[in-house]
């Protein structure tokens, strides 16, 4: 989910020093990510997924998560558009979320698990839901006023000129805002060595570069 903002600026680092390698890539939800390892058809995943315990993983960052919001659903009042984003984002309470329509990312994708923790916590009962499995859609359904949608600002940095006018970065007291982001590879792999080098260019490089993620250190 994460290859649309992170991978055009570290593949073509990896193809410098590894120049005769190829690459399959494969954009999936964490779920499916883990499956494709498990069946060897991936030889490293990068997400919010948790692994086994005879996984080797590499905590990279903690991710932000926030919730995004149509601003014609009048939840937050206009004077605070101008100094809002997702550095500042707006307190809104769970009731203002109630009977309001949901995008809701597909059960294969961590956030998509996070979302129905949270309204089941609430107890917020939306008045339809939009299933999505790509979080630049969903981004931009809530765009078209589709409803309000929990995301990262890690999936909106394409689409952030034409999200802009048209939605509001909202938080709400109680909900998860953060979570861990992780690369999981086989121990046993054959690999090892470039699986190491593009994991340190991901955590060195890419990532400080990235809004909404905060480096974790080794």
């Amino acid at each position: 989910m994460h290859g649309a903002a992170w991978m055009p600026s570290l593949l073509p680092l990896f193809h410098e020093i590894y120049p005769s390698v190829s690459i399959n890539l494969i954009e999936q939800g964490d779920e499916l990510l883990m499956q494709s390892l498990r069946s060897n058809d991936a030889d490293l995943v990068v997400g919010g997924m948790t692994p086994g315990s005879q996984e080797t993983s590499v905590e990279l960052a903690l991710e932000q998560l926030l919730l995004i919001v149509p601003r014609s659903f009048n939840l937050v009042p206009p004077w605070a558009y101008s100094g809002n984003s997702s550095k500042n984002p707006y307190e809104i309470t769970p009731k203002q979320l109630q009977n309001l329509p949901l995008i809701l990312p597909s059960a294969a994708n961590d956030i998509g698990g996070i979302t129905r923790q949270a309204l089941e916590h609430f107890d917020i009962c939306p008045q339809s839901v939009t299933t999505v499995s790509s979080m630049q859609t969903a981004a931009m359904l809530v765009s078209q006023n589709m409803g309000y949608l929990f995301t990262s600002p890690v999936f909106l940095g394409m689409q952030i000129e034409q999200l802009a006018p048209k939605i509001v970065y909202c938080t709400m007291k109680g909900i998860p805002d953060t979570r861990k982001i992780v690369a999981v590879y086989q121990p046993d792999t054959c690999k090892r060595e470039m699986i190491e080098r593009f994991i340190e260019l991901l955590h060195t490089v890419v990532l400080p570069e990235q809004p909404g993620l905060f480096p974790l250190s080794d």
